[in-house]
């Protein structure tokens, strides 16, 4: 049998169409054309390899055991009784010239036998494909079903994919495959909604711009505004539907991604997304289908919605330049005017003066501003919805010799890059409480000489959270807290590999550990860094347990 085309009325002809060809069989098969894939005799059978339209003939060229065969023209005439007959152990090449009805000529070269079942010859056609964006064609050429085609050059971010004219198949990513026969892709744009939600964008079933498809099938318009009171919202309306217009319906296969409400007209919906949505939220990845139901006919059109929660990523300054910025703009340093740093989950107010934590190069801001007595900072996507803004990778003195300050929320921050906090807070001589220091990330950390260095009012520090397996240096790192009498810690608090510990509790005169060890003056060093067995025990320390 050679069905290199499908048969009239293939439901699927851009995957390769029915198992039918061309012609009938007689005695030695199925001929060029039924369905039989086996011939008792061992005679030739070629698969159906090839999804192309009006082709007139197939020109057929065969070598087998190195002797050229006579060629066979194949049509819709012809039977198997033209064909040689192909055993397991023969070895044999061959091409195959597909002739078309607009003249053209399509060579395709055998890829594989399968003599062994079925007796198959397999030849690997060359399809056309072009590829296009709203500007025009970017590019065209020929490709192999087996091989795909690359588009990486063509792809580009924001990008939902290539969708596929001819099936209407949507195909991520850079590389197309599962595909067969002549095709056109066309780039779709990704609905994206940034930080504050705003989204727009749209994939309707089977085309970048609207069009019927099936009789009497709705079509989608997006109507996606820009102004702000359309942010979160994507506007459909329907067209060509039979019903009475209340009577669609429209779904989406994600529970709870989007508030859908039908307006007045009946044909039109407004689609908003859940302000609650995480974007770590596993319904936020890939597409989200939304489904319009025309009961008249019970004909469903799909809208496929790509989602992508767009959070900027913030590039912070370094402990240094913060602190210049926190003494030098905003008075940390002063006594009593500034007192407390903590994050803020609304922006700045209309008029404040702000200074930027962020780097110049970062993607988003992080700013700061005086509020009354105490400094805000404030990050779109960040401070108010929970997510952690990740510290420059030296943190060191951050908060160095800001004496104002009294409180300290450092819980906004991630500090899992972090590998330099010396001289983080020292110095800050009126601080009496630090919120978040128990959420530190430490694993990377190697320096933390000085940190808390004469922070003469705080009397409780936890570091409950500290991996200290890559820290080498802890020189007076609680040196000079007078008040101190308590430091959560836990068993990662690990000082092996620390090869610099003088006085790292110098002058700590308060301190007792959580099974009453007390300060000892001569034991100021590394030593009774470690969860207190009591003073009496093998493993005296100078650490309690986190509540």
């Amino acid at each position: 049998m050679v069905a290199f085309a499908p048969t009239e009325g293939s439901s699927t002809p851009h995957n390769g169409g029915d198992a039918g060809g061309w012609g009938t069989g007689n005695s030695t098969g199925s001929g060029l054309g039924g369905n039989t894939n086996t011939q008792d005799n061992g005679g030739l059978l070629i698969t159906q390899m090839a999804a192309l339209d009006n082709v007139t003939n197939v020109r057929i060229e065969l070598v087998i055991n190195g002797v050229a065969q006579e060629p066979i023209i194949a049509d819709t005439t012809t039977t198997t009784d033209v064909l040689p007959k192909i055993t397991p152990e023969d070895t044999v090449s061959g091409t195959a010239y597909i002739n078309l009805s607009d003249g053209t000529t399509r060579v395709a070269q055998l890829n594989a036998t399968q003599t062994s079942s079925g007796k198959v010859l397999k030849f690997k056609v060359p399809y056309k494909y072009s590829c296009s964006n709203s500007n025009g064609t970017l590019a065209s050429g020929t490709y192999y079903a087996r091989d795909g085609i690359d588009l990486s050059a063509y792809t580009e971010s924001g990008m939902a994919g290539w969708l596929c004219q001819q099936d209407h198949s949507l195909h991520k990513g850079s590389f197309v495959t599962g595909v067969r026969g002549d095709i056109t892709l066309v780039a779709v744009p990704e609905m994206t909604f940034s930080q504050d939600n705003t989204f727009g964008g749209y994939i309707p079933a089977g085309s970048t711009t609207p069009q019927t498809g099936v009789s009497n099938n709705p079509y989608l318009i997006n109507y996606y505004g820009t102004d702000t009171n359309r942010e979160n919202q994507l506007f459909i309306n329907i067209a060509n539907y039979t019903c009475d217009a209340s009577a669609l319906t429209m779904t989406c296969d994600k529970t709870g991604l989007f508030t859908i409400s039908q307006q007045s007209s009946g044909y039109s919906f407004v689609v908003k997304l859940n302000p609650s949505i995480a974007a770590s939220d596993s319904r936020v990845n890939g597409n989200a289908k939304l489904t319009v139901t025309d009961p008249a006919t019970g004909l469903t059109k799909d809208i496929y919605v790509a989602i992508k929660k767009d959070v900027p990523t913030i590039t912070m300054k370094t402990g240094q330049e913060i602190n210049t910025i926190l003494k030098n703009d905003l008075g940390a340093n002063t006594t009593p005017a500034v007192r407390s740093f903590s994050a803020s989950t609304t922006p700045p107010p209309s008029g404040a003066t702000t200074y930027e934590l962020s780097a110049t190069d970062s993607e988003g801001q992080c700013l700061a501003w005086l509020d009354g007595t105490s400094i805000k900072y404030y990050a779109k996507g960040y401070t108010d919805s929970n997510r952690k803004i990740p510290l420059h990778m030296m943190a060191s003195s951050m908060f160095r010799n800001c004496s104002g300050l009294t409180s300290i929320d450092v819980s906004g921050f991630d500090t899992s890059n972090v590998i330099d906090m010396n001289n983080m807070f020292y110095g800050c001589s009126n601080l009496i409480n630090i919120t978040g220091l128990s959420g530190f990330n430490t694993g990377s950390v190697t320096r933390m000489d000085y940190m808390f260095y004469g922070c003469s009012n705080l009397n409780r520090i936890d570091v409950s959270s500290f991996n200290t397996g890559s820290v080498t240096d802890m020189t007076f790192m609680f040196g000079s807290c007078s008040s101190l009498t308590t430091i959560y810690a836990s068993s990662a608090f690990d000082t092996t590999n620390v090869t610099s510990d003088t006085y790292m509790f110098g002058s700590c005169s308060s301190l007792v550990g959580g099974n009453g060890t007390t300060f000892n003056g001569g034991i100021e060093n590394k030593t009774y860094a470690r969860i207190d067995g009591g003073p009496t025990s093998a493993t005296p320390g100078y650490f309690t347990p986190a509540p």
